[in-house]
């Protein structure tokens, strides 16, 4: 598997489509099919199948699809710190945020922030804990601030409990 196999991967299932993917990457429909196919031959598999409505992912491409988005995931980070030592680029800070937290808490919290990290970009993702279990799961959310969760959560990440009581 090689890098760009993976990125073409994942830019494909997010945009639906292989000509969306190519328009994302630079590159020609023709190089993100190649791409795509070499990945099926070296993997002896079928990964994508292609109607047209756009394209979707069989069991092994979903399953693959799991682990090119943690390992791209991981590579842009690994640029985005590395562009920080440099001088370049701002911290990026990505967290989900429930909907009860966010109106009890959150204009109070932000402006804070702000005033203590300026030069932080800081990225809020509001929905439920299912969303942001996926999000956090695929590396795209650094943590997630939520009212409760459940038992199946708590084992799969390190959860930390505050309480708001007392406040200052």
């Amino acid at each position: 598997m090689k890098l760009h196999q993976l990125q073409a991967l994942v830019v494909i299932a997010e945009t639906g489509s292989i000509r969306a993917a190519a328009r994302i990457l630079g590159i020609s429909q023709a190089a993100v099919t190649k791409a795509l196919r070499e990945l099926e031959t070296e993997q002896q598999l079928p990964l994508a199948l292609r109607n047209a409505s756009g394209i979707s992912f069989t069991e092994y491409g979903k399953a693959l699809l799991t682990h090119a988005r943690l390992i791209v995931g991981q590579l842009n980070r690994a640029q985005t710190e590395l562009a920080q030592f440099r001088g370049q680029g701002k911290v990026q800070l990505s967290i989900g945020i429930t909907p009860w937290v966010i109106l009890a808490f959150l204009p109070e919290v932000v402006t804070r922030f702000r005033q203590q990290m300026p030069d932080v970009q800081l990225e809020i993702f509001e929905g439920l804990m299912g969303v942001s279990q996926s999000r956090l799961r695929h590396g795209d959310m650094d943590f997630a601030i939520s009212q409760h969760l459940n038992d199946v959560m708590a084992q799969e990440f390190l959860v930390k409990c505050y309480s708001a009581i007392g406040r200052g």
